[in-house]
């Protein structure tokens, strides 16, 4: 995964613990997004997470991964092969390219935002 970040994204980005979890917090909304999930929920799961003690991240990745295979299993999708798939597709340097050519977009319009630059890349 490192050589592909390295690849699309400058170091500074790829090692942007904020800018990650924008790009995991998006990934997760635009998969609740195309099965049909209710966006006025989210507000209230952000409020009451951060109401809440904060975490230890060994143990929340193991509970985020858990949480998707669920979610997988519930919704009908293959948690495993939809994963490979996407890692093969987002290593096409056609693909690689778009990446690195929205990546430059954001930076020149909306650098600091977690806003991802042209959303049709």
């Amino acid at each position: 995964m490192a050589h592909w970040l390295d690849k699309c994204f400058a170091p500074p980005l790829y090692t942007n613990m904020t800018e990650r979890g924008d790009r995991l917090v998006e990934e997760v909304l635009e998969l609740l997004q195309s099965k049909g999930y209710d966006p006025t929920r989210i507000p209230t799961l952000i409020e009451y997470v951060w109401n809440r003690p904060v975490g230890d991240p060994p143990q929340e990745v193991g509970g985020v991964m858990a949480t998707l295979a669920a979610y997988c299993s519930v919704a009908g999708l293959d948690m495993e092969a939809d994963g490979w798939a996407e890692l093969e597709r987002i290593t096409r340097p056609d693909v690689m390219a778009k990446i690195r050519a929205k990546q430059e977009a954001k930076n020149k319009l909306r650098f600091g935002s977690p806003l991802p630059g042209n959303p049709a890349a």
